[in-house]
């Protein structure tokens, strides 16, 4: 009795196998991302008990303490450093309010990463991005 010969089968199967698992990563870094864009003058309404940081085209930080346009060009520039200590002083219950960051699209991703993990290690459990609709909208 004969019996068929499977290595020539196996071995094309592991050379898919090696060629897949090589070829997988480098397919998916390929999406297109482009961040949203900032210096919005309005506060939807939802976002009333949530801590807005906006962060302007030069990298200051703005943290105004109401919703008016006014109200957020009164606010002073801070670098991350003042905003950092401006917000260490809030109280526990005070941090455990939503927070969200309008920054304008043109900023290096760098400066959303730092200000993120800055507000982890403050304790804000809920960080969240200000975007515009594709409508124009709100």
């Amino acid at each position: 009795m004969s019996d068929i010969n499977v290595t020539p089968l196996v071995d094309v199967l592991l050379i898919l196998v090696v060629a897949l698992v090589i070829t997988a990563p480098f397919l998916t870094q390929s999406l297109p991302v482009k961040l949203p864009q900032g210096n919005l003058p309005y506060r939807l309404p939802e976002f009333e008990q949530a801590v807005l940081v906006i962060v302007d085209a030069q990298g200051s930080y703005r943290l105004p303490e109401a919703e008016s346009r006014e109200a957020i060009e009164a606010s002073p520039l801070l670098g991350l450093n003042e905003l950092v200590t401006t917000l260490e002083r809030w109280t526990p219950e005070a941090r455990q309010r939503p927070v969200h960051i309008q920054m304008d699209e043109r900023l290096p991703h760098r400066t959303l990463v730092e200000l993120m993990l800055a507000l982890q290690k403050l304790g804000f459990p809920q960080v969240g991005l200000v975007f515009e609709d594709q409508g124009g909208a709100p």
